[in-house]
Order: C-alpha cells, then structure tokens, then sequence
C-alpha cells in the first residue's frame, strides 16, 4: 500500500507540472472560460488522480491508526515488564538483603567446627548460601510452625537442635514435599526406608508426611547412623547426616579409602552429599544471622501447637469420618487439608474413580483439629460408638513387592492365600511386583496393623547366621532390612529389626 501511495503521489507531481508547463506554453489567462480543451483533460486527469489520492491517504490513515495501536500496545507492554523487573529487582535485592554481609569464618554445627574460609570451600559456599538466601522468606515464615515442634522432640531424644535445618534442606519445610525420585515428607523418607522405620504407607495413609512420626523416625535414622559410625572411630552428627542423603556404604566407604574420621576430613563420593550438608550448614547461619542479613527478625506464622490441638481417635474398622469431624466441631474437608498424612480414599480403581471419602481402617491415630473448633459432646459419644464398631464393607487394595507371596500376604491381613485367589481370579499362587491384589474387607479377620516390626535383642556369642536361624530368616535379609554390611560384627545388647 505504501508503495502505491508513492507511485500515485509521483504521477500528481508530474501532473501538476505538466500542467504548468502547457499554461506557460499556452499563455493561459487566469479565466476558466478560455480553457483549451487541452487544459480541461489535464485537469480531469488531475481531479482524478487527486480522487484516487485521498482514498489511498483514507485507507493509509487507517492503517497508520491500528499501526498506532499496535505500537501502543507494545509500549505497554515494556512498561509493564520494566516495572515487573524493577519490582523483581526490589524483591531480590530484599531477599538479598545486606549485600555487604561477611560469612563467619568457622561455624560450629551439631557439635563439630566446620572452617568455611579456605580457598577451597569459601568460593563454592558463597554461592550454595546466595542460593539458600533466594527462598529464605519461605522456609524462616514455616519455621515458626515447625521448629517448636522439633526442638521439643529433639530435647526429648536428646539429639542437636541443629538437625532441624536438616529438614529445612530436604523441604524447605513443606510437610507435602515430593522429590523426582518419590522421597515425601518433611523430611523426605524414600518408600523403603519409610517402612524400615515403621512410618505407613499404604491406600488410606503416608505417614512420612506425618509431622511426628516422621521427625521421630528421621531421628532414629540419624541416631542409627551416628551408632554405625562410631563404632568405627568416626563418632560425627555430620556423617550421619550425609549417610541419611548418600546411605551408610556410600559413607563408610569413603571413610575406608580416606582415612578420615570427620567430614571436614573426607570428600564425599557424591558432589550432591557434600553440597547437601553444606546448604544445612549455610541454613544455619542465614537464622543465626538473620537481623545481619535483613535488617529485622522475619515474620513467623505461628506454631502448630498454638493453631491445632492434638484429638486421639481408635478405629476398630474401616470408617469414613465426615461425622465424626462435624462432631468436633469442623468438617472433612479442614481435618483433610491439616493431617497432611491422610490420603483421600479411591474406592474405584478406574479412569473416573470416585475420591471424595476420607476412610481410615484399624488403628490408633492422632489429628490435628483446629483449636478454634467447638465439639458437640453428645454427638461425639454416639459418632465414637459407632467408630468402635467393626466395618468390614470396603476393600482394600495391595500393591505387591518385591518377595512378596500370597502366604506373607494372607498373614498380614489375616486371610487365607484361597480367599485372596477366589477374590482376584488367580488361577494360582503366583503374583508379580507392582500387581494390585483386591482384599476383600469382610474376608479379613482381624486388625490389620501395616509395617509391625519387631526386634531381637543380641547376645553374648550371636552371628548374623545364628539369629537368622533362630528368627527363620536369611541372613541377607537381617543385613538389609538393619541396613548393615556383610561382614558386620554383632555386639552384645544391640536391637536387630526382624
């Protein structure tokens, strides 16, 4: 269209000279009556191109106008990301905060002295701690949620307080936290490891989300791999806590080629393991520092003890519990969203499978209730009646694992293999892991309880191969499951789970 618009424009020019041109020729008058009849077919020809010019400008105009428009649009656009990046900016440089902040040169951690100004560590620390600076605000406004909690665990089975930060690193305190590698949890128990530490999981229940008994069961993680480790010399809170993210081999056997009894004295196989309890270590200083570091004590959401109040409830079969909630003065749906543990319960396993009910089977539990709930008392007693009651209407449905057997399946619910066979079809005994086996709850014919361990106490003169004997066991099985190595010495005393 432009290009139209110029080859008219050049031809009105033309005309208009060729015009004044034939006038001086002709010696025209300035009276239209004495127009040649030349003259009058150039200024036709003028009238015309002049016709044709303002219809060409017309349309011009108008895509000048949504040209103006668009060019409107995108200058509001760079407005608008200029003062997105300039608020982001602000937002980093108050996440940032003190930029002229030092780091401490030694910092002491669970116990131990950890240098961070040598050539070699304080570069690389810098960075993992301006890391941890960018989501700060977050995990410091959970901590007053969560840190209570903890420490009042940690007084009771006197362990460090500094272990807490151990969780800020796997979570960022995020109880409903999920790795690629499917650890959940606080505290980000892998499913294996959940099990050997009694935490459930299960169709109705994950208890690695559950914030009591996975903080317990990540203290006895780390109590047993401090235990591991000093028997061998290297008595250390921080090697127990790399064997928690790289296990106990990959640490031991660092120790054996290295020679080292700390971890300032090792270099971990595992560059993740080795920034991992750096970024706890970094943690820490970013809350010792705080004030330094922001100019002011961060905000705090306040503690779950002071939001909730712990109500204990026994079931004695498979119950869903929408009255029960309603009789304490909430609903399903809050009880739900603040018990991060409780699974919503899938009665179909198809495509549209129906997930609006909460049910939990037998067992004791513990749910947090909103302290601002009012129990109806009258309500509660019939609804807990009721809970007390057997229900077997509801199946349950079992994923099976490796070593699994229909005869280790039927014990555990306290079935029969020839139910389980009946109910899923199966021509014979044989299953496979990751198959999903149907357990009919009527065919069940007691309190299912899921995980049980127990344990077997050493004595005097036991091997692995002898308490294997004795519990009918493999000897594979007790190094395994107790997480130890093959030529493991037993002592007298210590627990074996089994």
């Amino acid at each position: 269209m432009k290009k139209e618009f110029l080859v008219v424009f050049c031809f009105f020019l033309f005309l208009v000279s060729a015009c004044k041109q034939n006038a001086n020729v002709q010696g025209r008058v300035s009276d239209s009556s004495d127009l040649s009849l030349t003259d009058e077919r150039y200024l036709y020809s003028l009238r015309d191109s002049l016709k044709i010019l303002r219809e060409l400008i017309e349309e011009q105009e108008s895509e000048i106008s949504e040209l103006n428009n668009v060019i409107d649009e995108y200058i509001a656009t760079l407005n608008s990301v200029y003062l997105e990046k300039e608020a982001l900016s602000r937002q980093m440089s108050e996440v940032i905060g003190n930029k002229d902040f030092i780091l401490p040169k030694v910092v002491m951690f669970a116990g131990e002295r950890i240098d961070i100004s040598s050539p070699k560590i304080k570069e690389r620390f810098e960075k993992i701690f301006q890391q941890e600076l960018k989501n700060a605000r977050t995990y410091i406004s959970r901590s007053g949620v969560y840190f209570p909690l903890f420490e009042r665990i940690f007084a009771e089975e006197n362990v460090p307080f500094d272990l807490k930060y151990l969780a800020v690193a796997e979570s960022a305190l995020n109880p409903m936290a999920r790795s690629w590698a499917g650890a959940e949890g606080i505290w980000q128990f892998m499913p294996s490891t959940a099990k050997e530490y009694n935490l459930r999981i299960d169709n109705f229940v994950d208890e690695r989300r559950d914030l009591y008994k996975s903080t317990r069961a990540a203290i006895n993680l780390l109590k047993f791999n401090k235990s591991y480790f000093a028997k061998k010399g290297a008595d250390s809170w921080l090697l127990a806590m790399c064997a928690y993210n790289a296990g106990l081999r990959s640490i031991n056997n660092a120790i054996k080629q290295q020679g080292g009894k700390s971890f300032s004295e090792l270099i971990m196989q595992a560059e993740e393991t080795n920034r991992y309890v750096w970024r706890a270590v970094a943690i820490k200083i970013i809350f010792e520092y705080e004030k330094d570091i922001f100019g002011e004590l961060l905000k705090r959401e306040p503690p779950i003890d002071e939001q909730f109040k712990r109500i204990k409830l026994t079931l004695r079969g498979y119950h869903n519990l929408d009255k029960w909630a309603v009789a304490q003065g909430t609903n399903i749906s809050t009880v739900w969203e603040n018990n991060f543990w409780i699974k919503i319960y899938k009665r179909q396993r198809s495509r549209y499978a129906k997930v609006n009910n909460i049910i939990l089977p037998f067992g004791e539990y513990e749910f947090w209730i909103p302290r601002s709930a009012k129990p109806n008392f009258s309500l509660l007693k019939e609804v807990e009646a009721e809970l007390a009651k057997k229900n077997d209407k509801i199946n349950i449905y079992y994923r099976v694992e490796k070593g699994d057997d229909l005869v280790k399946i039927a014990k555990k619910f306290k079935t029969y293999t020839n139910v389980i066979r009946k109910d899923n079809k199966l021509k014979s005994n044989r299953i496979f892991p990751g198959q999903i086996l149907t357990i009919n709850g009527r065919h069940i014919k007691g309190d299912y309880v899921y995980g049980e361990k127990k344990f077997y106490k050493v004595r005097k003169g036991d091997s692995l191969k002898d308490v294997a004997k004795k519990l009918n066991v493999s000897p594979n099985y007790l190094i395994n499951i107790n997480r130890l190595e093959q030529t493991y010495v037993l002592h007298p005393g210590e627990k074996l789970i089994y």
